[in-house]
């Protein structure tokens, strides 16, 4: 019988449109996908490459290459592996965090379409990629003082200069093949290692608050993230100097030694401050970074960041002052 104009098509008909219609979908998502792991395996391929560039600029002593690796770094999303020194003297002023974004714009800059979750073909279908990993921007309990004041202050400078150079030195320890790295590691690391920290948990937990230092944020399932960590330390530090005869009052953090500082020096405080701007005669400037590199240097981690005994604090005090009264006056 001829179809007359108006009828319904047959079912082969809309067998046929219905098959190409899925195949069409096919072809559209294997295309996005196809786009999608040639755009990772790119991503990847730009880290990589500027990860070696990173470690052949660390060797070469360039100020001008180091800041531009250093951008090239932070822009890409990766934490620079420097080579490692016990020298903390290029570490004393970390690089600043970013500015904050605006309140409508994530502090990353707004996800790729890739990223971002659900994709929609335009075929009233759609499909569903992996998203990125959430971002946490609450920062550790034992960061969070650091991250308010002042990035110049005494305290500031010393806690995250104290912070680089124990990651630098736990990677030489863990290499196993830098004896004096690991006896210094038994220093300053000791008291967590007797808690139960592995070297690789501490060394986590130290790239996950230098990464709250320059982006703002850590993804949340980085392996040196955990929220209730804090509370736990505390709990951990009060029992283990409990059961070592350690009173942590007697351990002072970065801010209570500033404070310490600014007591005893008065007025003259005024050139430990000028110093760490970078201001000052060339000769106190260097006095002061030498001051944070024996601050660095011995400092101990109980559980929540370097610390001091009372009496080194006074040593060291004694030792400024000897500095001091050696130097010639202008």
């Amino acid at each position: 019988m001829k179809r007359t104009r108006g009828a319904s098509p047959d079912a082969g008909d809309i067998h046929l449109r219905r098959e190409r219609g899925r195949k069409a979908q096919q072809a559209f998502r294997q295309r996005q996908i196809t786009a999608i792991n040639e755009l990772r395996a790119s991503n990847e391929a730009m880290q990589a490459a500027i990860v070696k560039v990173s470690q052949v600029a660390s060797k070469l002593g360039s100020a001008e290459l180091d800041r531009a690796v250093r951008d090239a770094v932070s822009i890409a999303g990766l934490e620079r592996h420097a080579s490692v020194s016990l020298d903390v003297g290029e570490a004393l002023s970390p690089p600043p965090p970013p500015p904050p974004p605006p309140p409508d714009k994530p502090a990353n800059g707004p996800l790729p379409a890739y990223a971002s979750g659900r994709m929609s073909p335009g075929f009233g279908y759609g499909l569903w990629l992996e998203p990125a990993a959430p971002l946490q921007r609450d920062p550790p309990i034992d960061i969070a003082p650091y991250l308010a004041i002042d990035k110049t202050s005494f305290a500031s400078v010393v806690y995250w200069t104290g912070m680089m150079w124990g990651t630098r030195l736990l990677e030489a320890a863990m290499r196993g093949d830098n004896a004096e790295a690991e006896e210094t590691c038994r220093f300053s690391f000791g008291a967590l290692r007797d808690m139960g920290g592995s070297d690789e948990q501490i060394l986590h937990a130290m790239r996950a608050r230098l990464s709250f230092r320059r982006r703002g944020y850590v993804e949340a399932d980085h392996p040196g993230y955990d929220p209730d960590k804090g509370a736990r330390v505390q709990a951990l530090m009060v029992s283990h100097s409990t059961a070592k005869g350690l009173r942590l009052d007697r351990f002072l953090r970065p801010a209570a030694v500033e404070l310490a500082f600014r007591r005893r020096l008065g007025a003259e405080y005024a050139v430990i401050e000028q110093g760490l701007k970078g201001l000052g005669s060339a000769e106190e400037v260097m006095r002061v970074r030498a001051l944070v590199q024996l601050m660095v240097k011995t400092s101990r981690c109980l559980g929540d960041g370097p610390r001091w005994g009372i009496d080194r604090i006074a040593t060291i005090l004694e030792t400024w002052a000897a500095w001091n009264s050696d130097s010639p006056r202008s």
